[in-house]
């Protein structure tokens, strides 16, 4: 959308996307099933149950108004080591109970520790995520609330021998989690490759496919 005066707005499917402005008297759904994202500036109350994922990829979505976070509802929040989604709202923010938010962060050289603002209130924050699920697991992240705002905290990175624990993957996991890795070094690009993988077993994979029985035949 550009610029948008209408009535009333009911998202029931599919996906609108907001990179204008939307305002307008009556307020907005965006029922389970239905997906809002942009980077515009909403001038209305919203209660949201289902999609919220603000920008185009990373960016800001604007609310004016009181919003709610209802039951049912998920919040995508994308990340890179600089900056990370925002919902920005001139108004509040309830958040019900069994809202979810889920993250993603993007492959790249993350500093730790390290805050994220992902809510930005003017008016005050209440309630939590009863759901937080983030697609990077040696990613070690926590959510913060305060009056207005809510935080996002890269505290640091889970080893790797938390989650590879058998076998020669494990020798590995345990050897990259003690071996000095300076900044800019071929290790240090290795382990952020591997940070960056969502699943244990493609990380398991790709440690197995690093032990040295592997190149005996070479010797």
């Amino acid at each position: 959308t550009n610029a948008n005066t209408v009535g009333p707005v009911s998202i029931n499917q599919g996906s609108i996307i907001v990179n204008g402005t939307l305002n307008g008297a009556g307020a907005m759904t965006v029922e389970q099933g239905a997906t809002l994202g942009g980077n515009g500036t909403i001038t209305k109350d919203m209660v949201l149950s289902g999609v919220l994922s603000p920008g185009n990829s990373i960016g800001t979505v604007n609310f004016i108004g009181n919003q709610t976070f209802a039951a049912g509802s998920i919040l995508v929040n994308e990340l890179n080591p600089i900056t990370s989604d925002l919902v920005n709202i001139t108004g509040t923010l309830a958040i019900d109970s069994n809202a979810s938010l889920q993250i993603f962060p993007e492959a790249g050289t993350y500093a730790t520790p390290y805050t994220y603002t992902i809510i930005q209130t003017s008016g005050g924050v209440g309630g939590t995520f009863s759901s937080v699920t983030n697609s990077m697991p040696f990613f070690d992240m926590t959510v913060v609330y305060t009056d207005f705002d809510v935080l996002l905290q890269l505290n640091g990175f889970i080893p790797f021998s938390t989650l590879v624990t058998k076998g020669n993957a494990a020798k590995v996991a345990h050897c990259l989690d003690v071996l000095p890795s300076p900044a800019g070094s071929d290790l240090a690009l290795i382990i952020n490759t591997l940070r960056s993988l969502s699943t244990a077993a493609e990380i398991e994979k790709a440690l197995f496919q690093m032990q040295p029985s592997l190149f005996t035949s070479l010797a």
